[in-house]
């Protein structure tokens, strides 16, 4: 049940006291933190995450490849081969979770543990993709 405020028209104080003011703000308050958490917005993050996923792997594979198998120039260097996927996948970790939903409303606990995970999501995408290069290619 919605109450409506009350006003005297007088001096535009309110009439009802300061407690149903925190409970009418409170309830303003709602349909905007629910409106920052929607679904649709943790939906497309969570797939851009597994888009990252998939392309940090796929992208270290085939470098790994070049590099192996094919003998391609440029994958002769570990900064190519090695750190480059693992830095642009450490920021696009970061900018896909810094940009969702799961960081409102915004706090230092918040930001340290989305940092943590995207870090521990480059660890993983990396484990599987040299699990797959080095059981397929060897070292």
């Amino acid at each position: 049940m919605q109450r409506t405020p009350r006003w005297r028209l007088g001096s535009m104080s309110r009439v009802s006291g300061a407690g149903s003011l925190i409970r009418d703000v409170r309830r303003s308050h709602a349909p905007m933190e629910a409106a920052s958490h929607s679904s649709i917005s943790r939906a497309a993050s969570g797939t851009l995450v597994a888009l990252v996923f998939l392309f940090h792997s796929a992208v270290g594979f085939i470098l790994y490849r070049g590099r192996v198998v094919s003998h391609w120039a440029i994958c002769d260097s570990d900064l190519f081969v090695f750190e480059a996927p693992l830095v642009l996948a450490v920021v696009a970790y970061g900018a896909v979770l810094f940009s969702s939903s799961w960081l409102r409303p915004r706090s230092a606990l918040r930001s340290f543990g989305l940092l943590v995970i995207s870090f521990v999501l480059v660890f993983l995408s990396t484990w599987c993709y040299m699990i797959f290069a080095l059981n397929t290619y060897g070292s």
